[in-house]
């Protein structure tokens, strides 16, 4: 979904940029999950319960390797719709009068 947003605020008709753009969208997307959850991991209390949490090289792999293969998805579709409908209008050169919904 990420790498689908990217391609869409920074529209592209070539393949190998949308392809990149939403690689590298999920694959940094994948190591900031890696990071969280290893903050999110730790002791909860003594005894068996001292090691609890995720290892991080196993999270890393399957965060970067899912999120990666789904940005780099993402990031080719948006770039199949934005060649298909044509590509949109620049922020700057769209008229504000227009729009109906308010971006953030």
């Amino acid at each position: 979904m990420v790498g689908a947003l990217t391609v869409r605020r920074h529209p592209t008709t070539a393949y190998e940029t949308g392809a990149l753009r939403g690689l590298g969208t999920g694959v940094v997307g994948g190591v900031l999950l890696t990071v969280l959850v290893h903050l999110a991991g730790g002791p909860a209390g003594p005894g068996r319960m001292a090691d609890v949490g995720a290892p991080f090289l196993d999270t890393l792999a399957a965060a970067v390797v899912a999120l990666g293969i789904g940005g780099l998805l993402g990031g080719v579709l948006a770039t199949w719709r934005t060649r298909r409908h044509g590509r949109p209008a620049a922020e700057d050169e769209r008229d504000p009068s227009t729009e109906d919904t308010i971006r953030l």
